[in-house]
């Protein structure tokens, strides 16, 4: 629920109140077959979870037109939070009420208008991230090994600094953004030690491992003028992050120096109650490493750089274009990858359907 107000013909007001509730209700069947028992042995698990996590925020912004050059946005956000884990058949783990949590936050921005073409950014914001049913109740697989959840995990909050410039001249647009971010209370998963009490050898486990700082740039490019009604654009980021344990420090985090998309739209009319579009693009990341306090990953686990090519095509139909059909053919040379942020493969070759109907 949200409000749109203009109390004074130089300020915007929104205000409003927003509800979350996340809930899963599962049943995973894991087969293992080993060949060092009963080291790792062999066998057949089916575990059931179900929980929730339910969240409520009541939010406040203020757009403040200073003056015909100058706007000053700030807004304050407050999280009520409740988790639960109602059931689990998994021996190590046990059902009942998560950490639940209230947190304030604020934000503070200024956009400069040097001319009709550039504008100048500059904000200061805090951030806010409860942990996922995933790493407070559930756990997740990442091939043979599980993740243990935990449930006194603390939520992540940082505090973030933004520089930024925007160009619009003819058919360029130009966006450059430097930041820098401040967490604590940082999550991340390790491996278990014999205080965790993990079922398995090899597990690991979500904690709050400390602090992480992070800096980089975000630049996107995108021209409209092109011939055949083409439109390239590129959205990069360069990014490195600093995790600091309690008594160790590293840059290798498993986060990509290099990762972005860049490609070609083109858009055009089939009738005049219909549009037609089209995007081929690459996405990709440079190669991560990851070490952590007390072991440094083999080369096995180090992540690949990788691209992936893509395809995206779609209709926007009716008599007020109210129907969108689109479909996506992704990763076309079916290459085989892991994301920095995710523990598993990749979606090999494949094809996305998406039907959108607006009243």
């Amino acid at each position: 629920m949200q409000l749109n107000l203009q109390p004074l013909g130089n300020h915007q007001l929104i205000a409003g109140l927003q509800y979350l509730n996340d809930e899963v209700d599962q049943t995973r069947h894991v087969d293992t077959f080993s060949w060092v028992p009963p080291v790792a042995p062999s066998g057949i698990e089916i575990v059931e979870d179900r929980a929730s996590i339910e969240t409520w925020a009541w939010f406040v912004q203020d757009q403040w037109q200073v003056n015909d050059k100058l706007a000053l946005t700030a807004g304050l956000r407050q999280y009520f939070v409740e988790g639960d884990l109602e059931y689990t058949d998994r021996d190590s783990l046990n059902a009942g009420s998560l950490n639940d949590d209230d947190e304030v936050i604020g934000s503070l921005g200024l956009v400069w208008e040097q001319s009709d073409d550039i504008r100048l950014r500059a904000s200061i914001s805090q951030g806010y991230v409860y942990p996922s049913l995933l790493q407070l109740a559930t756990g997740a697989y990442a091939g043979s090994s599980f993740v243990n959840p935990d449930p006194d995990l603390k939520p992540e909050t940082s505090v973030n600094y933004e520089v930024g410039m925007r160009l619009q001249r003819g058919g360029l647009v130009m966006d450059a953004t430097a930041f820098y971010s401040e967490s604590e209370d940082y999550i991340h998963h390790q491996p278990c030690v014999a205080e965790d009490n993990c079922p398995g050898s090899r597990d690991r486990i979500y904690l709050n491992i400390g602090e992480s700082r992070a800096h980089g740039i975000e630049l996107y490019l995108a021209y409209s003028g092109g011939p055949w009604g083409l439109q390239p654009y590129a959205n990069l980021t360069w990014m490195e992050r600093r995790n600091e344990f309690d008594d160790f420090a590293t840059w290798e985090t498993g986060i990509p120096a290099l990762s972005g998309r860049t490609g070609v739209r083109w858009q055009g009319s089939l009738a005049s109650a219909s549009a037609l579009w089209a995007d081929f693009y690459l996405r990709g990341e440079s190669g991560s490493d990851v070490e952590e306090p007390g072991s440094i990953r083999d080369e096995l686990d180090e992540k690949d750089s990788w691209v992936t090519v893509n395809v995206a095509t779609g209709i926007d139909f009716g008599a007020q274009r109210q129907y969108q059909l689109a479909l996506e053919f992704v990763n076309l040379s079916d290459k085989s990858y892991i994301a920095s942020t995710e523990n598993l493969y990749g979606v090999e070759r494949s094809i996305a359907a998406k039907f959108t109907a607006n009243w």
